[in-house]
């Protein structure tokens, strides 16, 4: 499996088949849709004192989200995906990472819901419960529509790392040919060479691969360069990258990596790379 697409009933699920249809190569793309019953709320299985909504509960919420399955199903069949679906119960986080360990997904799409980042870092949030996991896999945040007749830049946060350059093979054999590639690079008091090494050393990563690509240097912090894009040329996705000890080190309160992934204005991605520790 390439993608695995979680949806539910809410409205903002669309953002994920927004997200999807602009960015994606979607022919030959096998792409999984899925839907995780959760149980219901143990307040309101309190509040029935009629003992039947235990039982009627997933078959109504089965009802609600399979239209929006067929509608999702079709578009991404009618661009040339290989889609199936799977609906399921239990706990939504526990069942995306069963499925990511038993079939290789490469990417992760979902759209957060109503919770502020220091929520989703410190609660047990679907998104939070995702973060911590070594997912080998890039967790995609869809936040916003494309908007417009041409697809939005994909921009691409490049420090040298070989977890940058693993998100970069990734998401160059995703993303759709039309789609334009920013490589952007914003280190802190770093010297010329410093700054360019890394942009040079990516666009020849991606120029070998059939990929073309433009470099952005900024000496504003990362966070401060994407606000400012939102009133230019906002990014479709910005995408971004950790090894597993950065975050391990920093449990409680993320790095600032992890921050803008949370909190970022545009749909982002992180692409958690192997590391030894």
């Amino acid at each position: 499996m390439d993608i695995l697409i979680a949806l539910d009933a809410e409205p903002h699920s669309q953002l994920c088949l927004d997200l999807v249809l602009s960015l994606f190569a979607l022919s030959g793309l096998r792409l999984t849709l899925l839907h995780v019953i959760a149980p219901p709320d143990p307040a309101l299985l309190l509040a029935d004192r009629t003992g039947r909504l235990e039982q009627a509960y997933p078959q109504a919420s089965r009802q609600i989200t399979g239209r929006l399955l067929d509608q999702v199903t079709g578009s991404l069949r009618d661009a040339g995906a290989e889609t199936s679906v799977q609906v399921v119960e239990g706990d939504p986080a526990a069942r995306i990472l069963s499925i990511v360990e038993s079939q290789g997904v490469k990417a992760i799409v979902i759209a957060p819901g109503s919770h502020t980042p220091q929520e989703k870092m410190l609660h047990d949030t679907m998104t939070s419960r995702l973060l911590r996991h070594d997912l080998q896999a890039a967790l995609i945040l869809a936040r916003r529509g494309a908007g417009g007749d041409k697809p939005p830049p994909v921009v691409m946060a490049v420090d040298g790392s070989p977890a940058s350059s693993e998100a970069l093979r990734l998401f160059a054999g995703l993303l759709a040919p039309a789609v334009p590639v920013v490589l952007l690079s914003c280190p802190p008091g770093a010297d010329q060479a410093a700054v360019e090494r890394p942009l040079e050393e990516a666009a020849a990563l991606l120029a070998g691969l059939g990929r073309k690509s433009r470099s952005v240097t900024s000496k504003e912090p990362l966070a401060a360069w994407v606000s400012g894009q939102m009133e230019k040329q906002p990014p479709g996705l910005l995408v971004l990258s950790r090894t597993v000890g950065e975050f391990l080190h920093r449990p409680l309160t993320g790095s600032p990596t992890e921050k803008l992934f949370l909190a970022g204005p545009c749909s982002t991605a992180l692409y958690c790379a192997r590391a030894k520790l």
